[in-house]
């Protein structure tokens, strides 16, 4: 019983003196934290401070900490809600950065609802990715101290501005949905850049366009697929060394790769340009020994795992799409014009599709789609192993676990199953 109450109250240390070091020393980046966890001369005054003093703050720490929690659960909500796979998946993470990584996916999920409500008058779709973009911009360019009151002031600023937008079914609860997972992952700007999210929205805005996308090669979906998930995947992981003590420069830009070949991980390319680090003063040997060439390629192969994980995706939603959106992400030359207005025209078919007859053809291109995400995960998926922390690799290697088990699905259920 002792040993139990004491590991209680231990979290509850850590809890207090992490949500404490985020709100009033803005320039941590790396808080004290189970997943950045030192026990030296340095830290151990700051435990039995914050042990003595636990839930004893000043006023103003105290209505911040109500935010900022009131905002995080509103977030994990999201997650909850949105992706049972990635929910389930986080468990297996320690909690801190479940909970940033719950945050982080929680604000791209915001977005994302937000663009998957169709425009209903031309003009519609440039207010609403300027409105993401201003968004973006008050979350993550921010000073970093500015306190959370100030950043709120702002994101809410910003909605007001667009309030059209909202005074439509399907977009009023996605405005609560955008203002807590903005606040609630304002406390990662010094780890993720600025123009990450640029890249998300672009791709979102793809999505929201009255044309639907027009994909004719390999190129142009990898384009799209590096803006909404290799973007994603350059996110997280310089979240999970940030918060391990090794933080990237925000200016630093990962290539992006188009071509199968170099997805792959087949192609020799060119010096890959090294960035810059900074590393915690609490940082263990093994983030030590995390060199800028080897952070450069951690970050290229997550935007390659990343887009291997988008393919999966199209591959499994082409009916989907079809149906709910009227849109076709596969890559179709001049030649397969006929199949690509078939699946635009989805939407307006309310007595079946009418691809029945094009299953072999349907399938043939999942089925192409999941062997390629196949081969660029097989050339990447090994670089989980150089994260510095193993709870991490765990969780991570479950998720991308999730996407592995869809495509063997793809392949499995065959041609009949395709329109699934």
């Amino acid at each position: 019983l002792v040993l139990i109450n004491g590991c209680f109250s231990f979290d509850r240390v850590m809890w207090q003196l992490r949500s404490e070091q985020i709100i009033s020393f803005h320039a941590i980046t790396t808080p004290l934290s189970p997943n950045y966890f030192a026990f030296n001369f340095r830290t151990i005054p700051h435990y039995w401070r914050t042990f003595i003093h636990l839930d004893e703050c000043e006023k103003t720490v105290q209505d911040t900490k109500k935010i900022t929690q009131d905002a995080q659960n509103h977030a994990l909500a999201i997650l909850a809600r949105a992706s049972k796979s990635f929910h389930t998946a986080s468990r297996l993470l320690p909690w801190d950065l479940r909970l940033d990584l719950g945050c982080l996916y929680a604000f791209a999920r915001a977005m994302d609802d937000f663009i998957d409500v169709p425009p209903t008058k031309e003009g519609e779709t440039g207010e609403g990715v300027k409105m993401l973009r201003e968004l973006a911009t008050v979350t993550f360019q921010a000073p970093k101290d500015d306190s959370l009151e100030k950043i709120s002031t702002e994101i809410i600023r910003v909605l007001s501005a667009h309030e059209s937008l909202f005074n439509r079914d399907g977009r009023k609860q996605i405005r609560d949905d955008l203002i807590y997972s903005a606040q609630a992952v304002s406390s990662l700007r010094g780890i993720v850049p600025l123009h990450l999210w640029m890249e998300l929205i672009d791709g979102y805005a793809t999505d929201n366009d009255l044309e639907p996308p027009q994909f004719t090669k390999f190129e142009d979906l990898a384009d799209y697929s590096q803006n909404v998930a290799g973007a994603i995947g350059e996110m997280c992981v310089r979240v999970v060394l940030g918060r391990s003590g090794i933080v990237v420069d925000t200016s630093y830009k990962v290539e992006r790769e188009l071509d199968k070949e170099s997805l792959m991980g087949r192609k020799l390319n060119a010096k890959i340009a090294v960035p810059k680090v900074e590393y915690g003063i609490e940082a263990s040997s093994t983030i030590k020994n995390l060199t800028g060439e080897t952070v450069a390629k951690i970050l290229l192969d997550s935007r390659r795992m990343g887009v291997s994980l988008q393919l999966i995706n199209i591959a499994r939603d082409v009916a989907k799409d079809a149906e709910e959106l009227g849109r076709c992400y596969l890559a179709l030359g001049k030649e397969e014009s006929d199949l690509r207005e078939k699946l635009e025209k989805g939407a307006m078919e309310k007595d079946g599709l009418g691809l029945e007859e094009e299953k072999e053809r349907i399938f043939k291109h999942k089925v192409e789609l999941v062997d390629v995400a196949r081969e660029i995960f097989r050339g990447n998926v090994t670089t989980i192993d150089l994260l510095p922390n193993e709870a991490t690799k765990s969780g991570l290697r479950a998720a991308c676990a999730v996407y592995v088990g869809i495509g063997e699905a793809i392949h499995r259920d065959g041609v009949e199953k395709c329109l699934g």
